[in-house]
């Protein structure tokens, strides 16, 4: 059987003390936690008092040596440095030394660490100073403060550089006390020590205004240090150190032109004892209120289990039939206290709710006003609050009574407003500022403080606040400084951007012009012709792609970006863009790693956008890896999703630049600074087409010199058919030599130097090519023999390609053949496309464009025979 921890049978009077002592533990045991918290929070206070001592210290002595620094610096000004009269300067230097606080002396040095002028010692005696301190100064061109090691007493030594004609040529060095800081210190709380530590951690000088304190902080002694670490933070809580004097809390500031520290150190007894005091009087005390309190119940139930004793015998008496026996004295004195007590409790409730109703139409009253109210007793914690007011600081006016004022402070205002409370006197009984509070979620909300002295007898020292919210002008004014930084950021990046605009298309244009004046003068050489020719081609590839990268981000702006969406494979696109950038990573020694996965399906997109996307992607990074490198090229299926990623070992991304780098005409550098071309489209247009197409693109790097990986998703398509047509021919693939062998291609355009490069270009790669300079003349040529091909341009004088090719299609009713039709022409939009779809040609072409691309176009056509057209092929174009 289950062993019971309490007797199932215990008498009347036991389980009343029991219970009694059961109802009194928890109220012990909330004391005790009551009394960790306030523990707690009064140690926190009293590190945060340490830390927010220490920065003010720092500041103070920042604020005193650059006042050093300030009078040591006119010294160098002075002519007198570069007389030929020692003893003047010295005479001149000791006055102005007399003339500071705390400076014992100054010293003339030269670059070399000579000693030329001292004001405490003959030109003979004086001492030669380190070289390295001296290039420290020189160095860096500006005033160092550095303490003197092993100096008695401790000092400091404030450096300046004296240059002349913009050349260093001494340096002027002041000694100052450690005493010039020690009035700054003031009156510590008791047991606190305020000493001066170097970046080693060991104290070199005492502050004279301490006068208690562990007796391990003097200057100069031995043991162990304080663990601020060199390089650190500037200012923070340090913790606890072990020191000969006994064991201490600590926490340290470094003034801005040092490298030592302000420390205030506290013993860890005086820190921790409250909290051990707190615990071991309320332990022993709520352990002799429970054995008190269980006493007294055990005496004080004894006449009540009597009577209830009684009681329960005469019930027993009356259940057995018997007359009960009477039940004395102790009942029949329960019902007068009974009654006493319901007198007494009547009259408290009613004196209660009087006092309800009191305070119900005073806080009413006070709830009413539109501006925060709240009232402060003499120690400074609040006593009366408004319903605004805890709106304004982010409590509630339960929440707020008997709490600090300065606990709704925001941190960088707390000093100043809880010194602007104290500073109110009879004389200046008001005082208005400005301030910030801060809420329990972290939210500042600022307002405009009205603070009043009480000088009423009912409320002798008491403030009255006034606060109205002054967030939403603050947030308005800040407003405006964002628009107009941005406005300067848009103004300075469109400036930038028409620059590099300028530059790109001028650069290639001198090329172009540069080879047309050598050729136009009789260039013979071949290999010089051969470079002319690439080099035009190369060039002219660019300024499309420039042309093409202006027109989409046009689009995208309008929202006139319109895709050619069908169920396209995802692999071949990537391993066409992969081809077109392999011979740049060639040339480059970059390594080419590829990773496609042909299972990653089929997705529903336009294939030459998805094509410009991975294009861009790759050619990013072979243009900003450096010869010898890795670019990394992996495509694989996820959830229904086709991801993409290209990583590279480049330059990488600053952090700075990452959440920017899809952004309109952003580069990492800009101006005469740039070390690769382009205008900073390439990544935003990709994203444009990568959304349009439901997907998602994202940019990582560990840091600059790290590489960086994009990676791109797009949603799969429902359907799993394959078309491994979708794919664009990509440019240098192989083929046959003479595609277009004995294929008759009729040209029409209305420019002779176009017809005449385009029945060249094609004439190399085996057609046989008749050209028409107009509509009229195409159909003459048409009638007198059908070609196999028909090539033209949109956009000509009196009858355009649209007539062209509403002749044509008449022609075929007529004649029963069909004519695969190409539409050339420099209109590259979407509706320009459709448009030539619509009207029935079987391919658009965006020129410029090489033979070598419009030949694979031909030689499709004609795979797939004679018949009409059947819609939009929208795979013929590029």
């Amino acid at each position: 059987m289950r062993r019971q921890l309490i007797p199932s049978r215990l008498s009347l009077r036991a389980y009343l003390v029991l219970l009694v002592g059961g109802a009194v533990l928890p109220m012990v045991l909330f004391a005790i936690w009551l009394a960790v918290s306030a523990a707690h929070e009064q140690r926190t206070a009293q590190r945060g008092r340490m830390e927010d001592t220490a920065r003010a210290l720092a500041v103070a002595i920042e604020h005193d040596l650059l006042d050093d620094v300030h009078a040591l610096e006119v010294v160098a000004a002075s002519p007198t440095l570069d007389g030929g009269d020692p003893e003047a300067a010295r005479a001149e230097l000791r006055r102005v030394a007399a003339g500071q606080r705390e400076w014992l002396g100054i010293t003339l040095h030269t670059p070399d660490g000579r000693c030329v002028l001292d004001t405490a010692r003959p030109a003979d005696g004086a001492a030669a100073l380190e070289p390295d301190r001296v290039r420290a100064v020189l160095d860096r061109g500006a005033p160092v403060i550095a303490h003197e090691a092993g100096a008695t007493p401790a000092v400091f030594a404030v450096r300046v550089p004296v240059r002349r004609e913009g050349a260093p040529r001494y340096v002027l060095s002041a000694t100052v006390s450690a005493g010039v800081v020690s009035d700054l210190f003031g009156t510590l709380p008791a047991r606190w020590s305020g000493s001066l530590v170097d970046d080693r951690g060991n104290v070199f000088a005492r502050i004279p205004a301490v006068a208690a304190g562990p007796a391990a902080l003097s200057a100069g002694s031995a043991g162990p240090r304080f663990p601020i670490a060199p390089g650190g933070p500037g200012s923070g809580w340090g913790g606890r150190a072990e020191l000969p004097g006994g064991p201490v809390y600590f926490a340290y500031a470094r003034p801005a032109l040092t490298d030592w520290h302000v420390v205030l150190a506290a013993p860890v007894a005086v820190l921790d004892r409250p909290r051990t005091r707190s615990l071991a009087t309320v332990a022993a005390g709520g352990v002799a209120m429970l054995l008190i309190t269980m006493a007294l119940a055990a005496l004080a139930l004894r006449p009540i289990t009597g009577s209830v004793s009684a009681l329960a015998g005469a019930a027993a008496a009356l259940g057995r039939g018997r007359h009960p026996a009477p039940l004395g004295a102790a009942v029949a004195d329960l019902a007068p206290v009974s009654r006493d007590l319901e007198a007494a409790a009547e009259g408290r409730e009613r004196a209660e709710q009087g006092r309800r109703e009191s305070l119900a139409q005073l806080a009413a009253l006070v709830n009413q006003a539109t501006a925060g109210v709240a009232q402060l007793g003499r120690d400074g914690r609040f006593i009366l609050v408004n319903r605004r007011y805890g709106d304004l600081v982010g409590r509630t006016p339960a929440d707020l009574i008997g709490h600090a004022f300065e606990e709704v402070l925001h941190p960088g205002d707390r000093a100043r407003d809880v010194a602007f409370l104290r500073g109110l006197t009879p004389e200046a009984p008001e005082r208005v500022t400005e301030t910030r509070y801060l809420g329990p979620d972290g939210s500042v909300r600022w307002v405009d403080a009205s603070l009043s002295l009480g000088r009423g007898p009912d409320a002798p020292g008491a403030v009255t606040i006034v606060a109205l919210d002054a967030t939403g002008r603050r947030d308005l004014l800040e407003r405006e400084r964002s628009a107009r930084r941005e406005a300067e950021a848009a103004s300075q990046a469109k400036d930038e951007f028409m620059a590099t605009l300028s530059h790109e298309l001028r650069a290639p244009l001198q090329t172009l012009r540069l080879w047309a004046g050598m050729l136009r003068g009789g260039l013979q050489d071949p290999q010089a012709l051969a470079r002319a020719a690439d080099t035009i081609d190369r060039n002219a590839i660019l300024q499309t792609r420039l042309v093409d990268d202006l027109l989409d981000v046009s689009r995208g702006v309008s929202g006139q970006l319109q895709l050619v969406i069908e169920p396209i494979a995802i692999a071949p696109i990537v391993q066409a863009a992969i081809d077109t950038v392999r011979p740049g990573a060639l040339n480059k020694g970059l390594t080419l790693v590829e990773d496609l996965d042909p299972g990653a399906g089929m997705v529903r997109g336009d294939a030459i956008r998805l094509q410009q996307v991975a294009w861009n992607l790759l050619a990013n990074a072979v243009r900003f890896t450096p010869e010898g490198g890795r670019v990394e090229i992996r495509l694989h299926g996820v959830d229904h999703t086709a991801v993409l990623t290209v990583t590279d070992s480049g330059r990488g991304i600053a952090t700075d630049l990452l959440p920017h780098v899809f952004d309109r005409f952003r580069q990492g550098e800009s101006g005469a600074n740039r070390s690769h071309g382009g205008l900073g489209l390439g990544l935003s247009i990709a994203r444009q087409l990568v959304e349009l197409h439901g997907g998602s693109i994202e940019a990582a790097s560990p840091g600059e010199g790290r590489g960086a990986t994009f990676t791109v998703r797009l949603p799969s398509a429902g359907a799993p058919a394959a078309r491994s047509a979708d794919a664009p021919p990509a440019a240098g693939a192989a083929g046959p030599a003479r595609p277009l062998e004995r294929v008759r291609v009729l040209v029409v355009d209305d420019d002779a130097e176009t017809r005449e490069v385009m029945a060249v270009a094609l004439g190399r790669q085996g057609a046989v090519v008749t050209t028409a300079p107009s509509v009229g003349e195409a159909v003459a040529v048409i009638e007198r023999g059908w070609p196999d091909v028909l090539l033209t341009d949109i956009r000509m004088p009196g009858e355009d390609g649209y007539d062209l090719i509403r002749k044509v299609r008449h022609l075929e009713a007529i004649g029963g053949r069909h004519l695969p039709a190409i539409a050339l022409t420099g209109y590259a939009a979407a509706d320009d496309r459709r448009r030539v779809l619509d009207a029935g040609f079987e391919a658009h072409v965006a020129k410029p464009v090489p033979a070598t691309v419009v030949a694979p176009i031909i030689v499709s056509l004609l795979e797939r025979g004679a018949g009409p057209p059947a819609g939009r092929r929208g795979d013929l174009q590029t």
